[in-house]
């Protein structure tokens, strides 16, 4: 694997396995599909009910998502869905499940029917986006192209 384009928390990138070279920092929201029940009584309380959509497990080194409900003075939720990344979209939009996504994915089309939930009491941490690459094995022609491409496009989309 040459280049990886990826999502993580902020701060949580380290320089020293990999050469990383920072695209854009975003917020994310706490979410849910249209017409979800919590949207018309939200708040931390209310949220910890709900079974929440991950992509790694609550206790498996993800100290962000605890650290969000602890913050709240609130339990972590007891019912956690582990899903794929390109997953979470659906399962978000089609079921009540709740949610973390970032800022520059709603409004999108493939985030069509999620919306924030309004004064969530929860406070995700920012995520950083970066390329990353080994540090010791330089890019090919191609992959460099495809890079500085990437760099680019995100670049300009984040304004």
């Amino acid at each position: 694997l040459d280049l990886a384009l990826v999502a993580a928390d902020s701060g949580e990138l380290s320089d020293h396995e990999f050469q990383a070279t920072h695209l854009l920092s975003t917020t994310q929201h706490i979410v849910a599909r249209e017409g979800h029940p919590v949207l018309d009584k939200p708040g931390a309380r209310a949220l910890v009910e709900y079974e929440w959509l991950n992509t790694t497990p609550l206790n498996a080194g993800n100290g962000r998502i605890g650290a969000m409900f602890t913050a709240a003075g609130v339990a972590q939720p007891a019912r956690v869905v582990l899903c794929e990344t390109l997953a979470a979209l659906t399962l978000l939009r089609n079921t009540d499940l709740i949610g973390v996504i970032p800022a520059p994915l709603l409004g999108h089309p493939e985030s069509r029917g999620i919306v924030p939930v309004p004064n969530p009491q929860l406070y995700p941490c920012d995520i950083d986006v970066a390329l990353l690459a080994r540090p010791e094995v330089p890019l090919t022609p191609a992959c460099a192209y495809f890079a500085h491409c990437m760099t680019e496009s995100i670049r300009q989309l984040a304004g």
